[in-house]
């Protein structure tokens, strides 16, 4: 006789536990506490087993019976359904453990590890803020181009177009890498190619005129501001490194009489790579760069030319020109001498 809900709930506790029978090997136990707990009947290679189906009331009569046909369709097809239940919460283990949130970080750990500079590594915690809330928890393989389009679409309604490519560039690097380590089919990112509107680039002004470059060139020598500035203004010319890979710049890292500087950009988080179209350093044919740093050098430690701009340095840091210098910067601040100038002032 088939069960109904009206006889399931009118079941009652007894001391020993009991078994109230539907169709299909499907049947209820019911505990001496009270707990009634559907279970199948089945029989596989000549051997009887059972299957927990769930507890009722959260599973009820008819979750149980398409339970009950499940395992049965299981079963026609050759499997065992209690061996296939295990593999399932197995699969579930591993999707889990294979979230968004879990392959990102994996990634960008990797990168860490192969050189991303601070500001990098925060870039890619700011864009992650976008992407962990909404899809953070979903296991990489589930996740498809309908549930990234609203995120990237977000960035872009608020006019941050920049920051709506980064978003899709940083996804694609994140399901590659997915890719690579065998827990994703395709990128789901490729079919959003064209979605977002594209940011229109900023040109920074550029002097390209030769003739522009030689008034640029003579003003330079012109200058009568701040010494600190002037002798930078005169030193990049020459140098072509960033203003704060100037400013940063040790005295280690120069050679007066050879007139060679060698960037050693590891020590400071500059760029990545070395000044790789001249080897690891530069060497110039002019030597009037490695006078500016002795002129420099023997303005920012001669006491009488400090005395010029109404500032008087300490004895402990007094130099001059023909002594090493005990201090790190030729640039250094005028406050400060023990760190670099903070800005260049006119």
């Amino acid at each position: 006789m088939a069960l109904t809900d009206i006889a399931i709930k009118a079941a009652k506790a007894k001391e020993k536990p009991y078994k109230m029978g539907d169709a299909g090997g499907l049947f209820l136990l019911v505990q001496p506490t009270g707990g009634k707990l559907w279970r199948l009947k089945y029989r596989i290679e000549g051997k009887e087993k059972k299957l927990a189906l769930g507890a009722y009331p959260d599973v009820g009569l008819a979750d149980a019976r398409k339970r009950r046909d499940n395992a049965k369709a299981e079963l026609a097809d050759g499997k065992d359904p209690a061996r296939e239940k295990v593999r399932r919460k197995e699969r579930s283990k591993i999707a889990s453990g294979n979230s968004f949130s879990i392959v990102a970080a994996e990634f960008i750990n990797k990168r860490i590890k192969e050189g991303w500079s601070p500001p990098t590594q925060a870039k890619a915690a700011y864009l992650m803020a976008y992407l962990t809330p909404v899809i953070g928890r979903i296991p990489v393989s589930d996740i498809t181009p309908i549930d990234l389009l609203p995120i990237f679409k977000r960035a872009e309604a608020k006019g941050n177009l920049e920051t709506a490519r980064r978003l899709m560039q940083l996804c694609s690097q994140i399901f590659r890498y997915a890719i690579a380590t065998a827990r994703l089919a395709s990128d789901p990112t490729r079919d959003l190619r064209g979605a977002i509107t594209a940011s229109k680039p900023k040109h920074h002004g550029a002097i390209i005129d030769p003739v522009k470059v030689g008034e640029l060139l003579r003003a330079i020598d012109g200058y009568s501001g701040h010494y600190v500035c002037r002798y930078a203004l005169k030193l990049a010319p020459h140098l072509f490194v960033r203003p704060g890979e100037l400013r940063f710049a040790e005295w280690a890292e120069l050679d007066l009489g050879a007139a060679v500087y060698t960037v050693r950009v590891e020590c400071r988080c500059r760029r990545e790579a070395f000044f790789e179209a001249h080897g690891l350093w530069w060497k110039f044919q002019r030597k009037s760069w490695s006078d500016d740093f002795r002129e420099a050098k023997h303005r920012f430690y001669c006491k009488s030319c400090s005395q010029r701009y109404g500032r008087k340095v300490r004895p402990v840091i007094m130099e001059t020109s023909d002594q090493p210098a005990r201090h790190h910067f030729p640039l250094p601040d005028e406050r400060e001498w023990k760190r670099a100038v903070s800005r260049f002032r006119g």
